[in-house]
Protein backbone atom coordinates (compact mmCIF):
# COMPACT_ATOMS: atom_id res chain seq x y z
CA UNK A 1 0.00 0.00 0.00
CA UNK A 2 2.86 2.31 0.63
CA UNK A 3 3.92 1.74 -2.96
CA UNK A 4 0.44 2.45 -4.17
CA UNK A 5 0.29 5.62 -2.16
CA UNK A 6 3.69 6.68 -3.53
CA UNK A 7 2.48 5.78 -7.01
CA UNK A 8 -0.63 7.86 -6.47
CA UNK A 9 1.34 10.86 -5.32
CA UNK A 10 3.92 10.73 -8.15
CA UNK A 11 2.12 9.14 -11.09
CA UNK A 12 4.27 10.85 -13.73
CA UNK A 13 7.29 8.76 -12.75
CA UNK A 14 5.50 5.46 -13.33
CA UNK A 15 3.49 5.98 -16.48
CA UNK A 16 6.30 4.48 -18.52
CA UNK A 17 7.42 1.93 -15.91
CA UNK A 18 7.26 -1.74 -17.02
CA UNK A 19 4.98 -2.57 -14.09
CA UNK A 20 2.64 0.28 -14.88
CA UNK A 21 -0.27 -1.91 -16.07
CA UNK A 22 -0.14 -4.12 -12.98
CA UNK A 23 0.07 -1.14 -10.66
CA UNK A 24 -2.90 0.46 -12.38
CA UNK A 25 -4.95 -2.69 -11.79
CA UNK A 26 -3.88 -2.80 -8.14
CA UNK A 27 -4.72 0.87 -7.79
CA UNK A 28 -8.23 0.21 -9.04
CA UNK A 29 -8.66 -2.60 -6.46
CA UNK A 30 -7.24 -0.40 -3.75
CA UNK A 31 -9.65 2.40 -4.61
CA UNK A 32 -12.62 0.01 -4.47
CA UNK A 33 -11.61 -1.29 -1.05
CA UNK A 34 -11.04 2.19 0.28
CA UNK A 35 -14.54 3.17 -0.78
CA UNK A 36 -16.01 0.56 1.63
CA UNK A 37 -14.11 1.92 4.58
CA UNK A 38 -14.29 5.57 3.65
CA UNK A 39 -16.44 6.50 6.58
CA UNK A 40 -14.18 4.84 9.15
CA UNK A 41 -11.19 6.43 7.56
CA UNK A 42 -12.91 9.82 7.65
CA UNK A 43 -13.17 9.61 11.39
CA UNK A 44 -9.61 8.45 11.77
CA UNK A 45 -7.02 10.78 13.10
CA UNK A 46 -5.15 10.75 9.81
CA UNK A 47 -8.12 11.94 7.82
CA UNK A 48 -6.28 15.01 6.68
CA UNK A 49 -3.66 12.83 5.07
CA UNK A 50 -5.77 9.96 3.73
CA UNK A 51 -8.48 11.97 2.03
CA UNK A 52 -6.11 13.73 -0.30
CA UNK A 53 -4.61 10.33 -1.12
CA UNK A 54 -8.00 8.87 -1.92
CA UNK A 55 -8.91 11.89 -4.03
CA UNK A 56 -5.61 11.63 -5.85
CA UNK A 57 -6.23 7.93 -6.46
CA UNK A 58 -9.70 8.68 -7.80
CA UNK A 59 -8.40 11.33 -10.17
CA UNK A 60 -5.55 9.05 -11.19
CA UNK A 61 -7.89 6.21 -12.11
CA UNK A 62 -9.34 8.27 -14.89
CA UNK A 63 -5.96 9.45 -16.15
CA UNK A 64 -4.37 5.97 -15.86
CA UNK A 65 -7.11 4.41 -17.88
CA UNK A 66 -6.57 6.92 -20.68
CA UNK A 67 -2.77 6.81 -20.32
CA UNK A 68 -2.77 3.01 -20.37
CA UNK A 69 -4.83 2.93 -23.54
CA UNK A 70 -2.61 5.61 -25.07
CA UNK A 71 0.51 3.71 -24.02
CA UNK A 72 -0.61 0.47 -25.60
CA UNK A 73 -1.85 2.23 -28.71
CA UNK A 74 1.51 3.94 -29.37
CA UNK A 75 3.94 1.29 -28.09
CA UNK A 76 4.43 -1.58 -30.60
CA UNK A 77 3.67 -5.04 -29.37
CA UNK A 78 6.15 -7.89 -29.55
CA UNK A 79 4.56 -9.13 -32.77
CA UNK A 80 4.61 -5.65 -34.28
CA UNK A 81 8.29 -5.21 -33.49
CA UNK A 82 9.03 -8.67 -34.89
CA UNK A 83 7.07 -7.83 -38.01
CA UNK A 84 8.99 -4.55 -38.36
CA UNK A 85 12.31 -6.36 -37.98
CA UNK A 86 11.25 -8.95 -40.52
CA UNK A 87 10.16 -6.19 -42.90
CA UNK A 88 13.49 -4.42 -42.53
CA UNK A 89 15.34 -7.71 -42.96
CA UNK A 90 13.30 -8.47 -46.08
CA UNK A 91 14.03 -5.00 -47.42
CA UNK A 92 17.75 -5.47 -46.71
CA UNK A 93 17.72 -8.91 -48.34
CA UNK A 94 15.98 -7.48 -51.39
CA UNK A 95 18.55 -4.68 -51.57
CA UNK A 96 21.45 -7.12 -51.30
CA UNK A 97 19.86 -9.32 -53.94
CA UNK A 98 19.57 -6.36 -56.30
CA UNK A 99 23.19 -5.45 -55.65
CA UNK A 100 24.33 -9.01 -56.28
CA UNK A 101 22.31 -9.15 -59.49
CA UNK A 102 23.78 -5.81 -60.61
CA UNK A 103 27.31 -6.99 -59.77
CA UNK A 104 26.69 -10.23 -61.65
CA UNK A 105 25.34 -8.26 -64.60
CA UNK A 106 28.35 -5.93 -64.56
CA UNK A 107 30.73 -8.88 -64.35
CA UNK A 108 28.95 -10.53 -67.26
CA UNK A 109 29.14 -7.34 -69.32
CA UNK A 110 32.82 -6.94 -68.48
CA UNK A 111 33.47 -10.58 -69.34
CA UNK A 112 31.59 -10.22 -72.64
CA UNK A 113 33.48 -7.01 -73.42
CA UNK A 114 36.80 -8.70 -72.66
CA UNK A 115 35.77 -11.66 -74.78
CA UNK A 116 34.74 -9.38 -77.65
CA UNK A 117 38.01 -7.47 -77.43
CA UNK A 118 39.95 -10.72 -77.43
CA UNK A 119 38.02 -12.00 -80.43
CA UNK A 120 38.49 -8.68 -82.23
CA UNK A 121 42.20 -8.81 -81.51
CA UNK A 122 42.38 -12.37 -82.83
CA UNK A 123 40.54 -11.31 -85.99
CA UNK A 124 42.92 -8.38 -86.49
CA UNK A 125 45.96 -10.58 -85.90
CA UNK A 126 44.66 -13.15 -88.38
CA UNK A 127 44.00 -10.43 -90.95
CA UNK A 128 47.50 -9.04 -90.40
CA UNK A 129 49.05 -12.49 -90.75
CA UNK A 130 47.10 -13.06 -93.95
CA UNK A 131 48.27 -9.71 -95.33
CA UNK A 132 51.87 -10.49 -94.41
CA UNK A 133 51.64 -13.84 -96.15
CA UNK A 134 50.14 -12.31 -99.29
CA UNK A 135 52.72 -9.53 -99.23
CA UNK A 136 55.50 -12.10 -98.91
CA UNK A 137 54.18 -13.99 -101.93
CA UNK A 138 53.83 -10.78 -103.94
CA UNK A 139 57.35 -9.70 -103.04
CA UNK A 140 58.66 -13.01 -104.33
CA UNK A 141 56.63 -12.57 -107.51
CA UNK A 142 57.88 -8.99 -107.98
CA UNK A 143 61.46 -10.15 -107.47
CA UNK A 144 61.13 -12.78 -110.16
CA UNK A 145 59.56 -10.33 -112.63
CA UNK A 146 62.25 -7.74 -111.92
CA UNK A 147 65.05 -10.25 -112.41
CA UNK A 148 63.46 -11.40 -115.63
CA UNK A 149 63.31 -7.85 -116.96
CA UNK A 150 66.90 -7.22 -115.84
CA UNK A 151 68.17 -10.27 -117.73
CA UNK A 152 66.19 -9.24 -120.80
CA UNK A 153 67.72 -5.77 -120.69
CA UNK A 154 71.23 -7.23 -120.46
CA UNK A 155 70.54 -9.45 -123.46
CA UNK A 156 69.22 -6.44 -125.38
CA UNK A 157 72.42 -4.51 -124.63
CA UNK A 158 74.42 -7.44 -125.96
CA UNK A 159 72.34 -7.26 -129.12
CA UNK A 160 73.19 -3.61 -129.80
CA UNK A 161 76.84 -3.97 -128.75
CA UNK A 162 78.31 -5.15 -132.12
CA UNK A 163 76.19 -2.76 -134.17
CA UNK A 164 74.18 -3.43 -137.32
CA UNK A 165 73.79 -2.25 -140.86
CA UNK A 166 72.15 0.94 -139.74
CA UNK A 167 75.17 1.77 -137.58
CA UNK A 168 77.54 0.99 -140.45
CA UNK A 169 75.57 3.26 -142.76
CA UNK A 170 75.77 6.03 -140.20
CA UNK A 171 79.51 5.55 -139.77
CA UNK A 172 80.06 5.53 -143.55
CA UNK A 173 78.01 8.71 -143.99
CA UNK A 174 80.00 10.52 -141.37
CA UNK A 175 83.34 9.36 -142.82
CA UNK A 176 82.30 10.55 -146.28
CA UNK A 177 81.31 13.92 -144.85
CA UNK A 178 84.69 14.26 -143.20
CA UNK A 179 86.54 13.37 -146.44
CA UNK A 180 84.61 15.94 -148.41
CA UNK A 181 85.39 18.51 -145.79
CA UNK A 182 89.11 17.74 -146.07
CA UNK A 183 89.02 17.83 -149.86
CA UNK A 184 87.33 21.19 -149.93
CA UNK A 185 89.85 22.68 -147.53
CA UNK A 186 92.16 25.16 -149.32
CA UNK A 187 95.59 24.72 -147.79
CA UNK A 188 96.99 27.70 -149.79
CA UNK A 189 94.60 30.08 -148.15
CA UNK A 190 95.86 32.15 -145.28
CA UNK A 191 92.70 31.47 -143.30
CA UNK A 192 92.40 27.77 -142.71
CA UNK A 193 89.38 26.41 -140.82
CA UNK A 194 89.53 23.10 -139.06
CA UNK A 195 86.69 20.76 -138.26
CA UNK A 196 86.38 19.75 -134.61
CA UNK A 197 84.32 16.67 -135.41
CA UNK A 198 86.25 13.66 -134.13
CA UNK A 199 87.10 10.99 -136.66
CA UNK A 200 84.86 7.96 -136.82
CA UNK A 201 85.90 5.18 -134.44
CA UNK A 202 83.45 2.32 -134.86
CA UNK A 203 84.66 0.10 -132.03
CA UNK A 204 84.91 2.91 -129.52
CA UNK A 205 81.47 4.31 -130.30
CA UNK A 206 79.76 0.93 -130.20
CA UNK A 207 81.45 0.09 -126.90
CA UNK A 208 80.56 3.47 -125.42
CA UNK A 209 76.94 3.11 -126.45
CA UNK A 210 76.62 -0.30 -124.85
CA UNK A 211 78.27 0.89 -121.63
CA UNK A 212 76.01 3.93 -121.48
CA UNK A 213 72.82 1.86 -121.59
CA UNK A 214 74.24 -0.66 -119.15
CA UNK A 215 74.98 2.07 -116.59
CA UNK A 216 71.63 3.72 -117.19
CA UNK A 217 69.82 0.39 -116.73
CA UNK A 218 71.59 -0.32 -113.42
CA UNK A 219 70.76 3.15 -112.12
CA UNK A 220 67.11 2.67 -112.96
CA UNK A 221 66.92 -0.70 -111.22
CA UNK A 222 68.80 0.52 -108.16
CA UNK A 223 66.67 3.63 -107.91
CA UNK A 224 63.42 1.66 -107.80
CA UNK A 225 64.69 -1.28 -105.76
CA UNK A 226 63.10 0.01 -102.52
CA UNK A 227 59.63 0.81 -103.87
CA UNK A 228 58.08 -2.28 -102.20
CA UNK A 229 60.04 -2.30 -98.94
CA UNK A 230 57.32 -0.48 -96.96
CA UNK A 231 54.95 -2.45 -94.74
CA UNK A 232 52.05 -2.11 -95.12
CA UNK A 233 51.94 -1.22 -98.79
CA UNK A 234 50.29 2.00 -99.82
CA UNK A 235 48.70 2.64 -103.17
CA UNK A 236 51.63 4.72 -104.41
CA UNK A 237 54.10 1.92 -103.63
CA UNK A 238 52.34 -0.53 -105.94
CA UNK A 239 51.82 2.07 -108.66
CA UNK A 240 55.47 3.06 -108.49
CA UNK A 241 56.59 -0.53 -109.05
CA UNK A 242 54.12 -1.09 -111.88
CA UNK A 243 55.29 2.10 -113.58
CA UNK A 244 58.89 0.93 -113.25
CA UNK A 245 58.34 -2.60 -114.55
CA UNK A 246 56.05 -1.62 -117.43
CA UNK A 247 58.03 1.48 -118.31
CA UNK A 248 61.27 -0.49 -118.29
CA UNK A 249 59.97 -2.94 -120.84
CA UNK A 250 58.54 -0.14 -122.97
CA UNK A 251 61.87 1.74 -123.06
CA UNK A 252 63.81 -1.43 -123.83
CA UNK A 253 61.63 -2.05 -126.86
CA UNK A 254 61.92 1.59 -127.91
CA UNK A 255 65.75 1.56 -127.85
CA UNK A 256 65.99 -1.57 -130.01
CA UNK A 257 63.49 -0.16 -132.47
CA UNK A 258 65.23 3.22 -132.58
CA UNK A 259 68.58 1.63 -133.53
CA UNK A 260 66.88 -0.68 -136.02
CA UNK A 261 67.59 -3.90 -134.12
CA UNK A 262 65.32 -6.91 -134.17
CA UNK A 263 63.82 -7.64 -130.76
CA UNK A 264 64.43 -11.34 -130.24
CA UNK A 265 63.10 -11.20 -126.66
CA UNK A 266 59.76 -9.57 -127.30
CA UNK A 267 57.93 -12.48 -125.71
CA UNK A 268 60.05 -12.51 -122.53
CA UNK A 269 57.90 -9.96 -120.77
CA UNK A 270 54.66 -11.52 -119.47
CA UNK A 271 52.01 -8.80 -119.40
CA UNK A 272 49.37 -11.16 -118.03
CA UNK A 273 51.65 -12.01 -115.13
CA UNK A 274 52.05 -8.31 -114.37
CA UNK A 275 48.28 -7.82 -114.53
CA UNK A 276 47.74 -10.66 -112.04
CA UNK A 277 50.32 -9.11 -109.76
CA UNK A 278 48.61 -5.74 -110.00
CA UNK A 279 45.21 -7.24 -109.20
CA UNK A 280 46.47 -9.04 -106.09
CA UNK A 281 48.59 -6.15 -104.90
CA UNK A 282 45.81 -3.58 -105.28
CA UNK A 283 43.40 -5.98 -103.57
CA UNK A 284 45.80 -6.16 -100.64
CA UNK A 285 46.06 -2.38 -100.49
CA UNK A 286 42.31 -1.94 -100.85
CA UNK A 287 41.65 -4.31 -97.93
CA UNK A 288 44.10 -2.39 -95.77
CA UNK A 289 42.50 0.94 -96.74
CA UNK A 290 39.00 -0.40 -96.06
CA UNK A 291 39.90 -1.42 -92.50
CA UNK A 292 40.95 2.16 -91.79
CA UNK A 293 38.18 3.85 -93.73
CA UNK A 294 40.52 5.30 -96.37
CA UNK A 295 39.76 5.96 -100.02
CA UNK A 296 42.04 4.85 -102.84
CA UNK A 297 43.73 7.68 -104.69
CA UNK A 298 42.67 6.04 -107.93
CA UNK A 299 39.04 6.53 -106.92
CA UNK A 300 39.75 10.23 -106.38
CA UNK A 301 41.45 10.59 -109.77
CA UNK A 302 44.99 10.85 -108.42
CA UNK A 303 48.04 8.92 -109.59
CA UNK A 304 51.44 8.22 -108.04
CA UNK A 305 52.89 6.00 -110.74
CA UNK A 306 55.19 8.45 -112.46
CA UNK A 307 55.38 11.15 -115.07
CA UNK A 308 53.08 10.08 -117.88
CA UNK A 309 54.60 12.80 -120.06
CA UNK A 310 58.08 11.28 -119.90
CA UNK A 311 59.66 12.45 -123.15
CA UNK A 312 63.15 11.00 -122.63
CA UNK A 313 62.54 8.67 -125.55
CA UNK A 314 60.18 10.92 -127.46
CA UNK A 315 60.32 10.73 -131.25
CA UNK A 316 60.23 14.51 -131.37
CA UNK A 317 63.82 14.72 -130.11
CA UNK A 318 66.49 15.57 -132.52
CA UNK A 319 68.05 12.27 -133.52
CA UNK A 320 71.53 13.59 -134.04
CA UNK A 321 71.57 15.40 -130.71
CA UNK A 322 70.41 12.26 -128.91
CA UNK A 323 73.11 10.13 -130.52
CA UNK A 324 75.85 12.60 -129.60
Amino acid sequence: RADLIHFALTPQRFTCHPSFPKMSHALRSFASSTALVSQSITSHAQTKITVPIIQACSSLLTSTSTSSQSHYSTTPSVHSRRAAREAKQAEYDAYMKRMMEKQTSDDQISENSTKDEKEQKQVEEKAQNDRDQIRKELLSEAGEMTKSLYRTCLRSIKIIRPGNENDEADFSAREEAQRKEMDEMDLSSSSISFSYTPPVDRENELQSRAEYYRRWMREEFNQESDCLEANPWMEEHVERYLYFIKGGEEKRCWILNDYKFEDTHSDAFDYERVDRFEERAMGLVQGFYKERGWILDKERGLSHGGDDDDDFFSDDEDEEERKR
